[in-house]
């Protein structure tokens, strides 16, 4: 019996000591949000997604955080005409801790940014962004923050994508420079561990991060360039949150939990950060819960819904229809190809600058148009950008160099050149940079690579956005008009507009094999 009192003891005493059932502290993550206010089709909208985050919250009321992995506020009429406000008034009504510094934050201007985190009541983090003048950390950001939950100390690091620096306006990042992700996370994970921050030594360290990842639907490997450098040499690093891409990932890379929601507020990125009673960190188990699946059970939120319809009643007269699609006209930001809207905005500029050809970026193009009515709002949606229509002359072999990066770019995010005017014939096969055998125009005559070609494009690309070269240009005209605004002046005086099949893409390689 005595035998027996003592293991009882001893293993009352083993339980005391490591904790018999620990504490969970639950981080919510979104991601690319990109001012999906109004509900339709699988978004929620600013209501449902406010009663979505209350509902995950309310698993563990006293230790949850909610955070953003950026690019918040960019991509509606709603948000880009109030410069973003219902968004942070969402953003405080979720209690968003902190959130990583997205490539479309910079999009108006840096200015901006410390408004929004004040008037939000969340922080900005970004470990990898500095003063370019200085070498200093900006001071709109910091690079950490240490949030005390359940007596645990969770510590966020932020960091943003090395694309900021081409993925919006240069001028708006002129002053920047952005460096290595990984080695600036690994240098703020040693600060960290080694217990110099003034909060206390973290339990549980995450990366918040506007950094892409992707994930193989039938193996569930996760993938992308700088996830991978990060979860393969950064030591201590506890999980990585992720955006920018798009995509909903869930699972391990090296051992490390990653996470991404999607976009437009239709899934919620789950950590379940486990600990024992004595804050050890046991595991972070990572899972997605999807708020498109929930809509018509969502209950909208009363202050969120308030304060909805108080910027929706304000901006209606932006519902006003403009024209009438006949047909669906498509378009997303992963189109090969011109796509049958990026035929028609093209064909519209070179009809409103009298020039022989236009191009510009694909992912300017955001979404498509349904079959119907056509608002000014929609064209808001589709290209929520202030980007300028310019002019100027090019030779062949110039527009050649930029319609092989804008078609055949390795960067899966970049999106294919929208173009109109030209008939390109390229060997697949080919190394990059190397595929464009030749052009024509569309009446067949061939593009001459010492010739001066009228183009028109947008002052985004000519700058460098997304490493478009147009050197070599001449006669640069800003029309200080924005793409937008002459769109919507194109499709108002159109009337009536149609997706018409696109067929400016001739691969050589096809017609080599069947020869052969």
């Amino acid at each position: 019996m005595k035998v027996k009192a003592f293991f009882l003891a001893s293993v009352f005493l083993f339980f005391s000591l490591n904790g018999l059932s620990g504490k969970t502290v639950q981080v919510i993550t979104f991601n690319d949000f990109h001012g999906s206010m109004t509900q339709k089709g699988s978004n929620p909208g600013m209501a449902k997604f406010t009663t979505a985050v209350k509902e995950q919250s309310s698993e563990y009321p006293d230790s949850t955080i909610v955070v953003s992995g950026g690019d918040n506020y960019q991509g509606t009429v709603l948000s880009i005409l109030t410069y973003g406000a219902p968004v942070n008034k969402m953003m405080k009504e979720l209690h968003v801790a902190v959130s990583a510094v997205g490539n479309h934050e910079f999009d108006w201007g840096i200015d901006k940014i410390p408004k929004w985190s004040r008037n939000g009541g969340f922080e900005f983090l970004a470990a990898n962004i500095v003063n370019k003048n200085t070498g200093r950390p900006v001071k709109w950001a910091a690079p950490y923050k240490i949030i005390k939950k359940d007596n645990a100390r969770i510590a966020f690091i932020g960091l943003t994508t090395l694309e900021s620096a081409f993925k919006t306006s240069k001028k708006n990042v002129r002053n920047l420079k952005f460096i290595d992700p990984a080695a600036s996370l690994q240098k703020w994970v040693d600060y960290l561990r080694s217990g110099k921050a003034a909060e206390g030594k973290p339990n549980a360290i995450i990366a918040v991060t506007h950094i892409a990842s992707y994930q193989n639907t039938k193996n569930g490997k996760i993938t992308g360039r700088s996830i991978t450098e990060i979860c393969s040499k950064v030591k201590g690093i506890d999980a990585v949150i992720t955006a920018h891409s798009h995509k909903p990932v869930s699972g391990y890379l090296n051992g490390i939990p990653v996470i991404q929601a999607y976009k437009y507020g239709r899934e919620l990125g789950i950590l379940k950060i486990q600990l024992d009673n004595n804050n050890r960190l046991e595991q972070i188990i990572p899972h997605l819960v999807s708020v498109t699946d929930k809509i018509s059970n969502l209950k909208n939120d009363p202050e969120a819904e308030k304060i909805y319809k108080k910027y929706d009643t304000e901006l209606k007269k932006f519902d006003k229809n403009i024209a009438v699609a006949q047909n669906k006209i498509i378009h997303d930001n992963h189109y090969k190809g011109v796509s049958p809207l990026g035929r028609l905005v093209c064909k519209i500029l070179t009809d409103k600058t009298d020039s022989k050809i236009a191009v510009i970026n694909g992912g300017g193009l955001r979404t498509g148009l349904n079959k119907g009515k056509v608002t000014i709002s929609e064209i808001y949606k589709l290209m929520p950008f202030d980007n300028y229509v310019v002019t100027l002359k090019l030779k062949g072999r110039d527009l050649k160099r930029v319609i092989e990066h804008g078609l055949f770019n390795p960067d899966p995010d970049t999106g294919d050149a929208q173009f109109y005017g030209i008939q390109v014939y390229y060997n697949s096969h080919a190394p990059y940079m190397r595929r464009i055998e030749s052009m024509t125009l569309l009446d067949g005559t061939p593009i001459k690579m010492d010739k001066y070609y009228k183009v028109a494009t947008v002052d985004f690309m000519l700058e460098g956005g997304d490493q478009y070269d147009f050197s070599g240009a001449k006669d640069v005209h800003n029309t200080y008009t924005t793409l937008r605004k002459m769109l919507i002046s194109g499709i108002k005086q159109l009337k009536t507009i149609k997706a018409i099949p696109v067929n400016y893409l001739i691969n050589t390689a096809k017609k080599q094999k069947k020869a052969a």
